[in-house]
């Protein structure tokens, strides 16, 4: 996966995009911006990995 397809699961999933824009508000870094879309292209949305967490356990 490159810069482009991460950007492109996190613009087309409203979860991830949501996320991401909370976070742009408050960084203007570039560097911290990709590694949020890489982590939100992999892991996806908090909510997403909270659920998951939540489940894995039992």
């Amino acid at each position: 996966m490159d810069d482009h397809e991460a950007w492109e699961i996190v613009r087309r999933d409203p979860c991830r995009y949501e996320e991401y824009r909370r976070f742009a508000e408050n960084h203007e870094n570039p560097e911290k911006r990709r590694e949020v879309v890489w982590r939100l292209a992999r892991e996806g949305c908090k909510h997403e990995r909270d659920y998951d967490y939540e489940y894995d356990d039992r």
